[in-house]
């Protein structure tokens, strides 16, 4: 039984480019912008192809029970079920399509679905991009509670960045934020807050002056309120934030620091920055006054 994915389908299905390493070099980093439509649409049908994994697994497990001659099927890999979230795409889907050129996604993205990014997307690897939930970090930007102004041309790391590349540019990012000028943290839970990156780019955006804006999923009404909620309930401090090498960790702590004062201060400023952006229960209907 075939586990992996059908890439091939996957790009014919989204008009993708071939991938060419002849094909020349990219623009500038901070000029990769996609198309969230378009981008939307391509998660859609690694999400598709997915389920048709799932579907196929579970055709064959039935047939098994009823026929000899039908092997029982090998295990589900993790990655095929669950939410997609940036680590299945960057390693599933990503690097496999472009391993020829072994460049940035952005070289396969159809050539009208390109432009000027008006909006870096910060998110943690760790949440699901699209699914069947309105709290998804891109579901989120498509049909946000509040409308923060367009976002057609989007900035998204497993997209713009090489995903070839073993280190991590810091510098990369701060360079990215202040050409774009605009950050946008979708809120689907308190996770970002957590990762070394995400507290980097918050950090890149505050220190290049570029605009920070929350976007809260557009869940149902009965979930104004919720997200604010949780951030309250859980968010204890940058301190908690975790990432793979200590001495990273330790340079984006000291660089806090240096741009707030203090940790204490980097913590009031994400409190004050989440909070003052995020619905309240006061927002639901019933709760408003008149």
């Amino acid at each position: 039984m075939d586990l992996n994915l059908d890439l091939a389908a996957i790009a014919a299905a989204t008009g993708m480019q071939p991938d060419d390493p002849e094909r020349g070099a990219s623009p500038p980093l901070h000029e990769r912008g996609v198309r969230l439509g378009w981008l939307i649409g391509f998660l859609k049908e690694v999400d598709a192809q997915r389920r048709l994994i799932v579907d196929r697994h579970e055709s064959q497990r039935r047939a098994s029970i009823h026929f000899d001659s039908v092997p029982w099927p090998e295990a589900l890999p993790p990655q095929a079920t669950g939410d997609l979230d940036g680590e299945i795409v960057a390693f599933d889907v990503v690097r496999p399509m472009t391993r020829c050129a072994q460049g940035p996604l952005y070289a396969r993205v159809p050539e009208e679905h390109r432009g000027l990014p008006d909006l870096f997307v910060s998110h943690a690897w760790a949440n699901p991009l699209i699914g069947g939930s309105a709290f998804t970090s891109l579901y989120a930007l498509s049909g946000p509670y509040r409308s923060h102004g367009p976002a057609t041309f989007v900035w998204l790391d497993l997209v713009c960045y090489n995903q070839h590349r073993p280190e991590a540019i810091a510098d990369d990012m701060r360079t990215v934020i202040r050409h774009i000028g605009r950050v946008a943290l979708p809120l689907i839970n308190p996770v970002p807050f957590t990762r070394l990156w995400c507290l980097w780019e918050l950090l890149c955006a505050f220190t290049t002056k570029a605009e920070i804006e929350v976007w809260e999923a557009n869940g149902s009404v009965y979930d104004l309120g919720f997200l604010a909620r949780t951030f309250e309930e859980t968010f204890v401090s940058v301190t908690h934030a975790r990432t793979r090498l200590a001495a990273d960790r330790q340079q984006i702590l000291d660089a806090m620091v240096e741009a707030f004062g203090s940790l204490e201060a980097a913590d009031r400023y994400v409190r004050r920055l989440v909070l003052d952006q995020l619905s309240k229960d006061s927002d639901k209907p019933w709760n408003r006054p008149g």
